[in-house]
């Protein structure tokens, strides 16, 4: 098994470079988030979740590909346990773009969208009064009406979304799930580029001509030693 790079960013060190990733994804909307900020002894063992987001009211749980159905498992127990709602995130955030399916059979491309690596497990109040807990595996990180980060269920159905009903547990308010009428749009996708460009080695001692390689102490920290060099070249006319 390939280890993950542990990598500090922002006075946190991360077990995987994805995660911080996902934290920088997450200032880029100045969204609070709490990374590790508490375990839990579940049924299924002990657990402690990557994080807290708690405007959004939800954990959210980061994996490097799909989840299996242990790690679903386990975020079940966690949503039970707390009464609170958990998505479950792989991979880099991504585009979510209108569904040609939906707009050829359904005749509503303006209200339906491709899915991300994103699930949310929560309650689920449905219009007659009967819900339950279930996945809500279509969803899509998007901005609410007041541009401010969400996750969207992708339907227009009317529903209630709430934490889990379990047991004693009371089920928490979850407004970080929006239904589709109550988005302004997707997420733009210089959030995501911010999030899959971050460079935590150099702590932003990047070369200001190349913009990726670390910058010389030599030059004062403005300029690489490649860059250097193809400058001294252009200067002898070589």
């Amino acid at each position: 098994m390939i280890k993950a790079i542990e990598t500090e960013y922002k006075g946190y060190r991360f077990r995987s470079r994805l995660e911080a990733r996902w934290a920088v994804f997450l200032d880029s909307f100045k969204e609070e988030w709490h990374y590790e900020v508490e375990g839990y002894e579940l049924k299924s063992g002990r657990y402690l979740p990557d994080f807290w987001l708690p405007r959004l009211y939800c954990w959210l749980e980061i994996k490097g590909e799909q989840p299996t159905k242990l790690e679903e498992d386990k975020c079940i127990d966690l949503a039970h346990a707390t009464g609170r709602a958990v998505a479950i995130a792989w991979g880099l955030p991504s585009l979510a773009e209108k569904n040609p399916y939906w707009l050829e059979y359904y005749k509503r491309f303006d209200e339906h969208y491709t899915a991300q690596r994103l699930w949310v497990y929560c309650g689920d109040l449905k219009d007659s009064g009967s819900g339950g807990d279930c996945w809500w595996d279509e969803s899509f990180w998007a901005l609410d009406k007041q541009s401010k980060l969400c996750i969207c269920s992708n339907t227009d159905s009317a529903r209630v979304f709430q934490g889990p009903f379990f047991g004693d547990v009371v089920a928490s308010d979850f407004p970080g799930m929006k239904l589709t009428r109550d988005i302004a749009a997707p997420i733009p996708e210089h959030h995501i580029n911010e999030a899959k460009g971050a460079r935590f080695e150099f702590k932003n001692k990047l070369c200001i001509k190349c913009g990726y390689n670390e910058a010389a102490s030599y030059s004062n920290n403005k300029l690489c030693s490649n860059c250097i060099e193809e400058e001294v070249l252009e200067f002898y006319g070589k």
